[in-house]
């Protein structure tokens, strides 16, 4: 998703994206900043070998320092939003292992809750039972 608005931002900008550049990191998801620049090779060309040859922010020969600030400004509210989006997804991420808990919690009470309700019948059978013998040695006593 943030690749296809990466390619979209640059093709707006009159710059096509190398298919065979590296992307920086943060837009994978191992946390590297953007202001760390392209990882190898140049991320922007215009044609051939011309393109955004340093950090993002920086234009190389055949890039207008407008369409390097455009795409700095893209690459900067891509990893906004990136950051936005990850920590949504930690906290659902936590309140789901806390539900998952909770629910772990509730099927164990569950379960001790019915072999108690067994053991409590079973009991209570043994008292009737016990209760009824004692009546007929009464009635047979009398």
């Amino acid at each position: 998703m943030l690749n296809v608005r990466l390619q979209k931002a640059a093709t707006r900008a009159g710059v096509t994206l190398s298919t065979s550049s590296i992307l920086p990191s943060w837009i994978t998801g191992s946390g590297r900043p953007a202001s760390a620049g392209p990882v190898g090779g140049d991320l922007f060309s215009m044609g051939g070998t011309s393109g955004m040859t340093g950090c993002h922010g920086t234009p190389g020969p055949g890039v207008s320092s407008g369409v390097g600030s455009q795409l700095s400004r893209e690459l900067d509210r891509l990893h906004r939003e990136h950051e936005t989006v990850r920590r949504q997804l930690d906290s659902v991420q936590r309140e789901l292992e806390t539900s998952r808990t909770e629910a772990e919690a509730a099927r164990a009470e569950a379960k001790r809750t019915q072999n108690d309700l067994v053991q409590a019948r079973e009991r209570l059978r043994e008292v009737q039972e016990q209760s009824e013998a004692r009546e007929e040695e009464m009635v047979s006593r009398s």
